[in-house]
């Protein structure tokens, strides 16, 4: 089995594509039910919203008696969904791990990042968050203070006094202390940390297959740098409007120093550098914009950090 943890905007439904090209795997993205309860989880926690979240299990096993499953028993179960971790991991998991079938289920994690300035970049133009917005709706909203059944990463300051950027921060960066305590609370999980970037060639998907112990099929050249869930015309309004990459680098670089200044910790940010790969192709064109920052954007960590790139809704 394979599954992703990932927050959105990372290339998770290209992931699932490259992975279902593999050779005997069945890969998809966000598998209905796809939230699982989990604004009861924002509520309660996710010991008390068990029997409900239950609901993937029992849907995960009908997917296991449908084709191509039911037939073919060498066929690999996959999803690539930012809910794994958040809603249910643990009941799908916690089943898997103890059946015992001659070590049958064995089960590959891919940490999906991708440049972090260009994921914040990619939720603001989506218009997600908003600090004032009620506890039972869902706004992506798990990072703030209200929500503290979820999130690991403290806030440092109550909702009204963070703008939309730092709660669409605090969420992405929350993703790699949860990763961090997934691969704690599950070390028979084979874990492989994967930038979009780097499957964004066919050396580099290649190369995750190869770690994954998986094949690569013809039709796997096929899809490599397809878009996938492209929610903007290259030249739509908002596109242009949340353009400066440069902001949002700036806008990490000082969330960073928040966290520093009230003697808080942030997990690593694996996702702030600027990867090899990138030398090779920068300013082409990935699945939510530019694949790595042209030399203009003025990637400073010392320049002036605007505080209020965009308005309080």
């Amino acid at each position: 089995m394979i599954f992703s943890i990932n927050p959105g905007r990372t290339g998770s439904e290209y992931l699932a594509r490259v992975l279902d090209t593999a050779k005997n795997v069945r890969c998809f993205h966000e598998k209905e039910p796809v939230v699982v309860h989990f604004p009861e989880v924002l509520q309660k926690g996710l010991e008390a919203t068990t029997p409900e979240r239950s609901s993937k299990l029992k849907a995960v096993l009908q997917d296991l008696t449908e084709e191509p499953f039911r037939t073919e028993p060498n066929q690999i179960y996959c999803d690539t969904s930012h809910m794994f971790v958040k809603s249910w991991a643990d009941v799908v998991l916690d089943h898997f791990f103890s059946v015992e079938e001659d070590g049958r289920w064995e089960v590959d994690v891919i940490v999906l990042r991708r440049y972090l300035p260009l994921t914040l970049r990619s939720f603001m133009r989506l218009d997600t968050w908003h600090p004032n917005l009620p506890l039972n709706e869902y706004s992506g909203g798990e990072y703030s203070l209200g929500h503290r059944n979820f999130a690991i990463v403290p806030p440092y300051a109550l909702n009204h006094q963070q703008d939309k950027v730092d709660l669409a921060l605090g969420y992405i960066i929350d993703f790699e202390a949860q990763a961090k305590k997934f691969s704690e609370n599950y070390p028979q999980v084979r874990m492989h940390e994967i930038r979009l970037e780097q499957i964004q060639t066919g050396d580099g998907v290649r190369k995750m297959l190869e770690d994954l112990g998986l094949e690569p099929t013809q039709r796997t050249l096929e899809v490599i740098n397809k878009s996938s869930n492209q929610k903007f015309k290259p030249d739509s309004v908002e596109l242009k409007t949340y353009q400066p990459l440069g902001l949002y680098y700036n806008r990490v670089k000082l969330f960073e120093k928040k966290y520093r200044d009230k003697g808080l910790r942030l997990p690593p940010l694996p996702h702030m550098s600027l990867t090899s790969w990138c030398e090779d192709f920068t300013g082409r064109v990935d699945p939510h914009g530019s694949l790595c920052p042209e030399p203009d954007h003025n990637l400073n960590e010392n320049a002036e950090i605007p505080f209020n790139i965009l308005p309080h809704n």
